[in-house]
């Protein structure tokens, strides 16, 4: 695949359709079936859709569920951007959700969940995660209480201050654990 140059809604309906046949590909490597109606919702934007659109969504609502369709396509989104990745595709992914970035696709929703795209229009650096947040707090309180002493002369108990040293580590772990699966590393 070469490179992308297109611009404006060239650009977003070119992006469209990579990601729509480079999911479908996942699709066929996998033996994963999709309906005509799952396809459709490929490239469904709910402000875009037309009345057939919305009855398309309708009926794959209907017949296998929102977070069956969802977690469906998750799995085929990630299991396409390791493909591409490893054969040196990686730019074209970024270049092609970057266009879809500004518009409200459905299978941006998807492309999150599978750790391949950042939504939202701010860069990953503007805002940080819950995870990120989370993570800092508890790596903070910790570090105050261990390594500065604020609060430790409280527990006059070595054998309390190890366990509670030990739960904080597992804290930790489990925060980052938790950050690492929900971003698809799982």
């Amino acid at each position: 695949m070469g490179k992308v140059v297109e611009h404006g809604s060239q650009h977003v309906a070119h992006a469209k359709e990579f990601l729509r046949d480079r999911i479908l590909a996942a699709a066929a490597a996998n033996n994963t079936a999709l309906s005509g109606a799952e396809i459709a919702m490929l490239t469904y934007s709910a402000p875009e859709a037309t009345p057939d659109q919305h009855e398309i969504a309708r009926e794959v609502d209907t017949q296998i569920g929102e977070e069956v369709f969802e977690q469906r396509i998750e799995r085929l989104i990630r299991s396409a951007y390791k493909h591409d990745v490893a054969h040196g595709m990686e730019d074209e992914w970024k270049a092609h959700l970057r266009a879809l970035r500004r518009d409200d696709w459905y299978v941006l929703i998807m492309a999150e969940r599978a750790g391949v795209f950042k939504g939202g229009g701010t860069s990953w650096y503007a805002l940080p995660s819950l995870d990120m947040v989370c993570f800092a707090a508890v790596a903070a309180v910790g570090f105050a209480f261990f390594f500065l002493g604020i609060g430790i002369d409280t527990i006059t108990s070595d054998g309390v201050r190890v366990v509670l040293f030990v739960v904080w580590i597992a804290a930790l772990w489990t925060v980052g654990e938790r950050s690492r699966r929900r971003i698809g590393g799982r």
